[in-house]
C-alpha cells in the first residue's frame, strides 16, 4: 500500500458543516487508515477544512492552496451543500483548474438524478450544474447519516470508504477490501501473540521498568528540547508577515527550553518591529480604515457589510451591521462618536454610543469611481465636528455630483453638479469642502454659497504614476512612480516645517498601491508587496514596519504619530515616534554636554533602584529614581565627576577635584555627606581625569584610575589614600570622547587593564603594582565583565581574554561602524555594543551571533554624530541605559519576562490549538495561553 504523502493531499473534501458536520471527520479518518498496516499511522491525506485549515487572514487563500496541491475532489452531496456559497466555490474552482474526471461525489441526504444539464434533484451545486459533465463516479453513503454512533466495521460503511480509498488511491475496490482484511487479521493475531507474549515477558518488563522509564523520560526530554527549537525558527520565519503569531510562537518556544536559541527568537520577534503598538483581531476581512483626529479612535469597514469602532490601543471594539455588500469607504469624526460609511449604494451614518442604530442616505457610487481597493480614490468626508458629511455619487454614463448630508439628521442637504476628475475629498470644517484632482489640482467649494476656488499645478507625470493617498481633510495627497514617493499640499496647506519644496522619499516599491497621508502633511505611508513602509516628507527614504503581510487599508490618526494598518482580518496599530517595544518609561534629558565631546558617565546602584548620569565640568548631574522614574537635577560639586555608589546602594561617590584639595564628594539623602583630602587624579600642573572606578568586594576601597592610567586605592569611609601606581607620562587618550572605556578594573578590583594611545593593553596588579601588556595590538576600548576581560580594536573585532590577561577564550569578528560604547548584560550573557549608526547591537556570548539591535534617539544637534558622545551601561538584573551628550537617556529592560509581557500586549490573542497543530504536527500543551 502507498504511505502518505508529506506535502499536498490525496483528495480535498467539500462539504456542509450543518449536514455532515460529524459524517465528514469520520469518513477523513477511515479513508485515510483504511487498508493499513498497524504500524503505519495512514495511507493517504485527505483535506477538511475543520481539521487541516490554518488559522490565518486570508481563509479562501488557504483554501485554494490544499485545492491546488489535491489530487482528488470529493463532494459530500447534500441540498444543505448545494446550497452553501464556500462549497460552490470550491467546486468551480476545481472544475477550473483540474480534471472533472477526479470528481467524487459521495451522496449524503436527497436524491442524485444526473442528467448532465439537469437541477441534479438539488444536492448539486450551480458550479457542477453549469458544467454539463458527462456522469462522475459517485457513492451512496446516505446509510451512514442518522447513525448514533459510526462503526468502521459496519458492511456498508466499510463499502463506502472502500469506494472512496480505491478511486483515490488508484487501486481496485476489491484488492483494498482484501488488504483490509489481511492487515486486521494480522494485528489480531499480534494481539493475541501479544498477550502470551506479555506474559512470558511480565518479569523482565519489571526489572528494565527503571531503564524503561528514564528513557522515556530522556525521549520525552529531547522530543521537548527539538520541539522548542522548531518553534523558533518558525517563529522567526514568520516575523515580517505573521508578526502576532511568530511572537505567539517564540512565547511557547521560550516555555518549553528556554536556551539561548529561544530566547534569540524571543528578542527578535518582540524587537522586529519597534514601532508596532499591539494587533486587533477580527472575525471578518477588513476592507477600509480610517482615524479620528484626537488620535483615539480607529473605525474599519468589513467585508460582511459591519462597522467596527475601535478605541486605539487596547480598548473596546464596537460592532453593528450596516449592509449586505463590502463596506467600500469609511470616515470618522475628530472625537470618533460618528462614523460615516459607503458602500456603493447609499452612505451610512453610525453614532457608536447610541448602539446599533444607523440611518442612511441613497448615494449610487461606481465602482470605478471608488476602485476595486477602496483607497485610489477618496469620495466619502466627514467634518471634524460630525455634523457635515459629503460623498461622491455617480449616474450614467459618467456624472458626477457632490452630495452633501446633514450628520445630524442623517438626511441630504443638498445634490450638485461636480466635476468628472474626483481624486479625493475632504471637510476641514462646516462650510467648505475641498475637492483634489489627485494630479496636483484642487478646488474649495463653499457649502453655503457654492462658491468655487481652484489652485495648485499639476505635480504627478503624465502616465504611469502610482496613485492616491490622502489626508482626512483632502489637504495633502501622496502618489508614487520609480520608487519615489511624492506628497503635495492641497488647498493652500503649509508644507511641514516651512520647507519651499517637498522632496521625493525613496522607497523600495515599484508599485505602491496602498498609500496615506497624515493630516499636517508631515509624514506619508505606503505598502504594496506584503509590505509597508512610513517616512517624514522632508527626508530622504521610508522605513519599512514589518509584520503585516498584505495591507488592505491604512490611515493615520491624530496627527503622524499615529498609524492604523489594517491585513486581513487584523487591524495594527502604530507609534512612529517610538524607538523600541522594550523601551522603559519615557526617555529624560542627559547632562548638557557637548554632543562631539565627552559622553556623560552613567552608574546604576547595586540594588537597581537609582540612576545617575554626570556631565562634564560644573553640569548639575541627573538622580532618576527607577522605582517610579523621579528625575531630579542636582548641582554637580566636583567638576568632571565620576560617579561610583556605595555597596549598600546609600552613598554616591562623586570623583573628581573640586577645587579645593578634594578628590571626591559623598553624597547621601539628598546633599553632601562630607569630601575626600587629596586628589584622585595625579597632582599639579598635569591632573587629569577620573576614567574607571570600583568598589573592591567588600566595600572598604575604592580603586580609581585616572587619564593618565595612575591607579589609586582610597578608604571609601574617609579617603584615605591606601595604595597608589604611576601610570604613563602622557594621557591615555587626547580626547574626551576617546576616554571611554580607555581603562577599565576587574569586578574583584584585583586588575587595571588600561588601552595606551599606540593600541597595546597594559594590565596592572593593583596589590602590586605589576604590570604586563597583553599581546595585542590596535587596541581602542576595554571592558571587564564577570572573570572576562574584553578588548575593542581597530578592527573594530573583539577579543575575549580571562580577567588576568593570561588566555585569549575567543574573539568576535570586525565589522564596518561600531563606537567605543561597550558593556555586557549579565543575566543574557550578551555584550551591547554602540554602532556608529546610533544602535545597540546585542551579541550573544554563547555562539557569538547578533541577536538583535537597538536603536538609540538621535539628539538635535550640529555638528559631527554624537555617537562617540554616547555611553551605555547595564545592570546585573537586564536594565541597560544609554545616555548621549545634549541628548537624552534611555533604557530598555532586557528581561525574558519583559519580552514574553510584551509579546503577549502586543498579540493581543491567544495562540489556538489549530494553528499549533497545523504548524508543529504534534499535540499542543495544556495551556497556550500567553499570559499565565
Amino acid at each position: 500500500m502507498q504511505v502518505a504523502k508529506q506535502s499536498g493531499f490525496d483528495a480535498f473534501m467539500s462539504y456542509s458543516h450543518e449536514r455532515d458536520g460529524e459524517l465528514a471527520p469520520f469518513l477523513q479518518k477511515e479513508v485515510e487508515r483504511f487498508a493499513t498496516p498497524w504500524y503505519r499511522p495512514r495511507s493517504s491525506r485527505i483535506f477538511r477544512d475543520n481539521a487541516n485549515l490554518t488559522a490565518n487572514n486570508a481563509l479562501w487563500k488557504s483554501i485554494e492552496e490544499a485545492l491546488r496541491t489535491s489530487r482528488w475532489f470529493v463532494y459530500l452531496a447534500s441540498p444543505e451543500a448545494a446550497a452553501s456559497r464556500w462549497v460552490d466555490e470550491e467546486v468551480a474552482w476545481w472544475l477550473a483548474n483540474r480534471s472533472p474526471e477526479r470528481l467524487i461525489i459521495a451522496l449524503t441526504s436527497g436524491e442524485l438524478s444526473w442528467t448532465g444539464s439537469g437541477d441534479g434533484s438539488g444536492v448539486l451545486p450551480p458550479a457542477l450544474l453549469a458544467a454539463s459533465l458527462p456522469e462522475p463516479r459517485w457513492v451512496d453513503a446516505r446509510s451512514l447519516v442518522g447513525v448514533d454512533t459510526l462503526d468502521r466495521r459496519d458492511p456498508e460503511a466499510t463499502g463506502v470508504i472502500a469506494d472512496i480509498a480505491a478511486a483515490v488511491r488508484g487501486a481496485s475496490k476489491d484488492e483494498l477490501i482484501g488488504a483490509h482484511l489481511r492487515y486486521h487479521r494480522r494485528a489480531m493475531r499480534l494481539l493475541a501473540g501479544g498477550v502470551v507474549g506479555l506474559a512470558l515477558l511480565l518479569v523482565v518488563a519489571l526489572v528494565a521498568g527503571v531503564v524503561a522509564v528514564q528513557q522515556r523520560n530522556n525521549a520525552q526530554e529531547q522530543t521537548r528540547i527539538a520541539t522548542a527549537r522548531e518553534l523558533a525558527a518558525l517563529a522567526v520565519a514568520n516575523i515580517e508577515s505573521r508578526l502576532d503569531f511568530a511572537q505567539l510562537i517564540a512565547v511557547q518556544a521560550f516555555r518549553q527550553d528556554p536556551n539561548p536559541q529561544t530566547r534569540s527568537a524571543l528578542l527578535r520577534t518582540v524587537s522586529a518591529s519597534p514601532h508596532l503598538v499591539r494587533f486587533q483581531s477580527t472575525d471578518a476581512r477588513i476592507t477600509a480604515v480610517a482615524g479620528s483626529a484626537d488620535g483615539r479612535f480607529a473605525v474599519a469597514g468589513t467585508a460582511d457589510g459591519r462597522l467596527l469602532r475601535w478605541q486605539a490601543g487596547g480598548g473596546e471594539l464596537l460592532s453593528t451591521k450596516i449592509s449586505e455588500q463590502r463596506v467600500a469607504q469609511v470616515a470618522i469624526d475628530a472625537t470618533g462618536h460618528r462614523v460615516a460609511a459607503l458602500d456603493g449604494r447609499q452612505v451610512v451614518i453610525w453614532t457608536p454610543e447610541t448602539g446599533d442604530a444607523v440611518r442612511s442616505v441613497s448615494v449610487e457610487t461606481s465602482s470605478e469611481l471608488i476602485a476595486s481597493s477602496g483607497e485610489q480614490s477618496r469620495v466619502l468626508a466627514i467634518s471634524p465636528s460630525g455634523r457635515t458629511i459629503a460623498a461622491v455619487a455617480t449616474s450614467p454614463p459618467a456624472e458626477t455630483s457632490l452630495v452633501v448630508i446633514d450628520g445630524e439628521k442623517g438626511s441630504e442637504v443638498r445634490r450638485s453638479p461636480g466635476d468628472a476628475g474626483y481624486g479625493g475629498i475632504g471637510l476641514p470644517d462646516d462650510e467648505n469642502v475641498i475637492v483634489d484632482s489627485g494630479t496636483g489640482m484642487w478646488t474649495r467649494v463653499s457649502l453655503r454659497t457654492s462658491e468655487r476656488e481652484q489652485g495648485g499645478e499639476q505635480t504627478t507625470p503624465g502616465d504611469l504614476y502610482y496613485c492616491c493617498g490622502f489626508s482626512a481633510d483632502a489637504r495633502y495627497f501622496v502618489w508614487a512612480k520609480y520608487g519615489a514617493v511624492s506628497a503635495e499640499p492641497m488647498a493652500n496647506a503649509p508644507r511641514p516645517l516651512g520647507a519651499t519644496t517637498t522632496p521625493p522619499l525613496s522607497v523600495p516599491l515599484q508599485q505602491p498601491n496602498r498609500f496615506a497621508a497624515s493630516s499636517d502633511g508631515k509624514r506619508v505611508a505606503v505598502a504594496g508587496g506584503g509590505a509597508l513602509y512610513y517616512g517624514d516628507v522632508q527626508g530622504t527614504t521610508m522605513e519599512q514596519l514589518p509584520g503585516t503581510g498584505f495591507v488592505e487599508s491604512m490611515s493615520f490618526l491624530g496627527g503622524s504619530r499615529w498609524l492604523v494598518s489594517a491585513s486581513g482580518s487584523t487591524l495594527a496599530l502604530w507609534d512612529l515616534d517610538r524607538s523600541s517595544a522594550l523601551l522603559e518609561g519615557d526617555a529624560i534629558d542627559a547632562p548638557d554636554s557637548p554632543n562631539a565631546g565627552a559622553p556623560p558617565r552613567l552608574a546604576i546602584s547595586p540594588d537597581g533602584k537609582r540612576l545617575v548620569a554626570t556631565g562634564v565640568q560644573g553640569d548639575p548631574f541627573i538622580h532618576q529614581e527607577l522605582t517610579d522614574g523621579k528625575v531630579t537635577s542636582v548641582p554637580q560639586p566636583v567638576g568632571d565627576a565620576f560617579p561610583l555608589w556605595s555597596a549598600d546602594s546609600s552613598r554616591l561617590y562623586l570623583l573628581g577635584d573640586d577645587g579645593a584639595g578634594h578628590g571626591a564628594a559623598v553624597w547621601a539623602d539628598g546633599a553632601i555627606d562630607r569630601r575626600w583630602d587629596g586628589l584622585t587624579t595625579r597632582p599639579g600642573p598635569n591632573s587629569g581625569q577620573v576614567v574607571a572606578a570600583r568598589l573592591t568586594p567588600d566595600g572598604r576601597n575604592a580603586v580609581v584610575v585616572d587619564e593618565y592610567g595612575d591607579v589609586q586605592v582610597r578608604d571609601t569611609s574617609s579617603g584615605r589614600l591606601v595604595n597608589s601606581w604611576p601610570g604613563e607620562p602622557e594621557e591615555l587618550a587626547p580626547a574626551w570622547s576617546a576616554r571611554q572605556n580607555v581603562a577599565a578594573i576587574s569586578e574583584d578590583a584585583t586588575t587595571v587593564a588600561v588601552v595606551l594611545p599606540e593600541g597595546a593593553v597594559r594590565m596592572t596588579d593593583v596589590a602590586t603594582g605589576k604590570k604586563n601588556n597583553l599581546p595585542i595590538t590596535g587596541g581602542v576600548a576595554t571592558l571587564f565583565s564577570g572573570n572576562r576581560l574584553f578588548v575593542s580594536r581597530s578592527d573594530n573585532s573583539v577579543e575575549i581574554w580571562d580577567g588576568k590577561g593570561h588566555t585569549r577564550s575567543g574573539s568576535l569578528p570586525g565589522g564596518a561602524g561600531y563606537a567605543r560604547a561597550m558593556t555586557v548584560v549579565p543575566n543574557l550573557n550578551v555584550l551591547a555594543r554602540l554602532t556608529e549608526q546610533g544602535s545597540v547591537e546585542l551579541v550573544n556570548l554563547d555562539d557569538h551571533q547578533v541577536l538583535v539591535s537597538l536603536p538609540v534617539s538621535t539628539p538635535v544637534h550640529s555638528g559631527e554624530p554624537p555617537w562617540e558622545a554616547t555611553t551605555l551601561t547595564a545592570s546585573k538584573d537586564g536594565l541597560i541605559v544609554v545616555a548621549t551628550g545634549a541628548g537624552a537617556i534611555s533604557r530598555w529592560r532586557l528581561t525574558p519576562d519583559r519580552w514574553i509581557e510584551t509579546a503577549c500586549r502586543t498579540a493581543a490573542r491567544e495562540l489556538t490549538a489549530a494553528e499549533w497543530a497545523a504548524e508543529t504536527g504534534v499535540d499542543p500543551p495544556a495551556d497556550l495561553r500567553c499570559r499565565t
